[in-house]
């Protein structure tokens, strides 16, 4: 004979929880992350000089031309 099914509400919900959880950390993550990198773009747009990365030559600087 099997033993009768136990609720399984305690794990459910706990379960639940740690996604609930998992979600809160990862979304303020991302904001974290979306604001460093709208903070470096900023910064990139403002610079004197460019860099630019050839696969064949290497990596130069120069500066814009007005």
């Amino acid at each position: 004979m099997r033993p009768p099914k136990q609720d399984q509400y305690e794990n459910l919900s706990l379960h639940t929880q740690k996604g609930i959880e998992f979600l809160e950390k990862y979304g303020h993550f991302i904001r974290d992350r979306c604001a460093i990198e709208m903070d470096y773009a900023g910064k990139l747009r403002g610079r004197q000089t460019v860099l630019i990365v050839h696969p064949f030559h290497g990596v130069s600087f120069h500066a814009p031309m007005r």
